[in-house]
């Protein structure tokens, strides 16, 4: 008897997560706008109404997918912190983990990038103040390769800015599976291509 509360909360973890699942593998494929909760309930193998078990709304299945995205985003970004790089290398270093992340999880990208803007309230006030925390880190490194003087002439860092994560985020849009052995090839052209765009070449 007194185990059995933790194999309920096991249970209830896997159950969670095949939820969270299912629910990612609906949305990429039906937009937010067009999924509906049967179609995730029939998924995991449940009826509609044993889904209220595990979440309030369709709105906050979203939510804790963002959620779990953002969690890996700001933990790619701590990492990089953590081996205090240069920044030039510090750029080369977030833009090809965070482009691995893109790709190993595609499904996941594009609702990050594409489906946040159906959260209102304290949901999406939320999300958008997480998305702001995750341009300006960009921001920050391309700010600091300016003041360096390390960044091509006259570069305009909020533009830079909008264009390399533009150029991620539409990674989901270009592939809908990459082979693991196609990853590191992929993860560094696409950092070679950002770093161009806003360091300048070295002179010879």
């Amino acid at each position: 008897m007194v185990r059995k509360p933790v194999a309920d909360a096991s249970a209830r973890r896997n159950r969670d997560a095949e939820i969270l699942e299912a629910a990612t593998a609906v949305f990429a494929q039906k937009r937010f706008s067009g999924a509906s909760l049967q179609e995730i309930a029939d998924r995991v193998g449940i009826l509609k109404g044993s889904l209220y078990h595990y979440i309030e709304s369709k709105e906050s299945l979203l939510f804790r997918i963002l959620q779990l995205s953002h969690a890996e985003a700001t933990a790619i970004m701590a990492s990089v912190d953590e081996l205090d790089l240069p920044t030039e290398e510090k750029f080369r270093t977030y833009v090809g983990r965070l482009t691995a992340w893109y790709l190993c999880h595609l499904e996941r990208a594009g609702i990050y990038q594409n489906e946040w803007r159906f959260l209102e309230g304290a949901f999406g006030s939320q999300v958008r103040a997480q998305r702001r925390s995750f341009s300006g880190y960009m921001r920050g490194i391309i700010d600091a390769a300016v003041a360096e003087g390390l960044a091509v002439p006259d570069l305009d860092a909020d533009l830079a800015t909008k264009f390399v994560l533009s150029a991620l985020d539409s990674i989901a849009s270009w592939y809908q599976t990459v082979p693991a052995k196609d990853i590191e090839r992929i993860s560094a052209g696409l950092t070679s291509l950002a770093h161009s765009t806003v360091f300048a070449r070295a002179k010879s």
